[in-house]
Formats: C-alpha cells, sequence, structure tokens
C-alpha cells in the first residue's frame, strides 16, 4: 500500500505484521527471528515515511540487533540482511540528527556490501551503489563534501556499468546518483563538471518525465532549477 501512495493504510498491517512475527519468533527465534526483522524494518519505513522517525529509530535499532545476532551464527545467511537494517538505522539516526552516528553505521553497510559485491557482483552490486549513494548523502551532511563528492562518483560508475546491463530497471537511479553528483561538485566550486552531471541526470530523467509525468516531473523541476542555479557559480 506505501507504494501505491497510502502510506497511512500501509501502517496498520506492518504493525500486525510486526506483532505477529515478535509473538512467534519468542516462541521459536530460530525459525521466526529473520521474519521477525524484516517485519521491524518494514514498519520502521512505514513509520518514516509518515514523519515518525522518532519513532523508527528503536524500530530499526532492534532489527539490526537481531540480525547482528543471527549474522555472528551464521554470517553466510544473514549477512546481507544485516547490511540492510543498518542501511535502514543509518538512515533512521540521519533523520533524527544523529549524523555522526548514521556515518558509522552507513560505512559499516558499504564494507559489508563490498565485501559482498567482490564474491557475487551480480546480486550485490546494485546493493553497494545504494549504499555509497547513502554514505555520500550522510558525509555531505557533515560538510564532508570532498568524500562525499569521492563517493558520489562511485556509485555513478556503478550505476552506469548496470544502466548498461538494464537500463530500464537502473536508469533512474543513475539520474539520482548524478544529480547528487552535481550537488557536490557546485558545492566545491567546481561548476563546470556540476553542470556536465546535472546535464547528464536530465538527460535520463526527460524521457522518464514525459512517460510518466506523475512520478517523475517534479523530480525533473527541480534538477532543472538547481542546474539553473549552478549556472550562477564563478567559472575557475
Amino acid at each position: 500500500m506505501s507504494d501505491l501512495g497510502r502510506p497511512k493504510q500501509a501502517l496498520a498491517p506492518a504493525e500486525e505484521a510486526a506483532g505477529i512475527y515478535r509473538a512467534l519468533s519468542a516462541v521459536d527465534p530460530g525459525e521466526h527471528l529473520p521474519y521477525f526483522s524484516a517485519s521491524l524494518i518494514n514498519l520502521s519505513n512505514r513509520l518514516a515515511e509518515l514523519g515518525r522517525h522518532g519513532d523508527a529509530l528503536p524500530i530499526a535499532e532492534e532489527a539490526a540487533t537481531i540480525d547482528r545476532r543471527l549474522t555472528r551464527t551464521d554470517p553466510q545467511s544473514h549477512l546481507p540482511e544485516l547490511a540492510k537494517s543498518l542501511n535502514a538505522l543509518a538512515i533512521r539516526l540521519a533523520n533524527v540528527g544523529q549524523v555522526s552516528t548514521a556515518l558509522d553505521r552507513a560505512e559499516e553497510v558499504v564494507g559489508i556490501y563490498r565485501g559482498l559485491a567482490r564474491t557475487n557482483p551480480d546480486a550485490y552490486l546494485r546493493d553497494l551503489a545504494v549504499s555509497l549513494h547513502n554514505l555520500g548523502k550522510i558525509l555531505f551532511l557533515l560538510g564532508n563534501v570532498d568524500q562525499a563528492c569521492g563517493v558520489a562518483e562511485e556509485s555513478v560508475d556503478i550505476r552506469r556499468m548496470l544502466v548498461r546491463k538494464n537500463p530500464e530497471a537502473y536508469v533512474f537511479l543513475l539520474a539520482t546518483s548524478l544529480q547528487n553528483l552535481a550537488v557536490y561538485r557546485a558545492n566545491l566550486g567546481l561548476r563546470e563538471e556540476a553542470l556536465s552531471a546535472a546535464d547528464e541526470a536530465i538527460e535520463y530523467l526527460e524521457p522518464l518525465a514525459e512517460r510518466l509525468p506523475e512520478m517523475f516531473a517534479a523530480i525533473l523541476a527541480g534538477i532543472r532549477q538547481a542546474r539553473a542555479e549552478m549556472t550562477r557559480l564563478p567559472s575557475r
């Protein structure tokens, strides 16, 4: 229901699922704890969509605690789920202003996905790109713009590779990485480089906005406005 734009209606089923899996995992943790953790992440996401970031944070923390415990007993099976829950936790921490702690978690997520992508790139390169994208945003919030720029460039490189394999699935994600990269470069005074990234993002977004304006027109308008502001930066 959240995907259909009805986050309020999606909350009650998410709360019910988490309650059911909490009870089941108390009886048979070996069987149900992974599902309980997944239900907590879902619930945390639904709360965050409603702006209830303070309520979403402890739920994400509980999910990460469960997945750490599971990973200690069976890393091969549970490490990917730990990365998912830590990624959710990093976002929740940033949402409530605990950005330094969010950075620690985001860096941990990138480290996990780097390892997973080395052994299985087809399965985990997409997740590595997402984690780098999120890490860049947190670094930028902390004022580490140089580092944010480098991380964003790596995310762009990975998503370019993914677009070559499956444009339909990844072109929007590439555009979002380029959009962030443009902003970071602009903040470093790299006017031409920022405009280049913004222009490429616009190039990808224009056909999406033409085909599905209700989803992409506002995003395209936002980056066009950001690009217009970048043109006022002094040239080096």
